[in-house]
């Protein structure tokens, strides 16, 4: 239904019948509004559609997680918002119905050098070196995320060809060793609906957001086939 807009010369908002009113700096534009519009089925087509909605999870998933959220808010990513520096960051290394391990759950950050990086259905397990080769940086206590994708789903009909658990873990100290092994615990849900499927890539990072500036590590990651 179109309203009355309160302008010196007044104005029309809104649609009537067929022909939309906008009234926008002072001027009144009008449009036609068509009620049927095609949705194209090509292969290409329904590919671009799958990978923004992949895009889109992904995106949701690691901005759902508080500390991930905070060091995107406060990374110099392109972007308005957390949400969007990680959809812009990630969308070109996610294909339909798969997301790589190029892509990040943290903007870059620290180094660090990987010795093992292990998953299961219950754990995800990684011996971890932080490079403080030009400061003490990222001391403990921090907090370490694994954010899993999985994806083949061993019963197609029951499961949607993607989904996404997490698990965050904080780290009060470290041992002596110069790799540090942490361990990410999946609750029993998350540890069922990843037997539900076939493969996992694995993210890992860790974040210190108890005090500014905030600190983080560059994402690392692996694919997995699940057993």
């Amino acid at each position: 239904m179109a309203r009355s807009v309160k302008k010196p010369l007044g104005g029309v908002r809104g649609r009537v019948g067929d022909v939309i009113y906008r009234y926008m700096n002072g001027r009144t534009f009008i449009s036609v509004h068509n009620e049927k519009y095609n949705i194209s089925q090509t292969k290409e087509s329904k590919n671009n559609r799958s990978k923004f909605g992949t895009t889109i999870k992904f995106s949701k998933t690691v901005n759902s997680i508080s500390d991930l959220k905070k060091v995107w808010d406060h990374s110099s990513a392109p972007g308005r918002s957390a949400y969007t520096k990680i959809f812009k960051h990630n969308s070109m290394s996610i294909q339909s119905d798969f997301v790589s391990a190029v892509c990040s759950i943290t903007p870059g950050g620290i180094g660090c050098k990987i010795e093992s990086f292990e998953f299961n259905i219950n754990d995800a397990i990684v011996r971890i070196k932080i490079d403080r080769t030009f400061g003490q940086n990222l001391l403990p206590p921090y907090n370490a995320h694994f954010v899993v994708f999985l994806n083949d789903p061993v019963n197609p009909e029951l499961h949607s060809y993607i989904n996404f658990v997490n698990t965050s873990t904080l780290i009060d100290a470290e041992s002596p060793d110069d790799y540090q092994t942490i361990i990410g615990h999946f609750i029993d849900s998350s540890s069922d609906l990843i037997s539900k499927y076939k493969k996992a890539t694995v993210f890992f990072a860790i974040t210190k957001t108890d005090s500014k500036p905030f600190e983080w590590l560059s994402s690392a990651s692996k694919e997995f086939n699940i057993s």
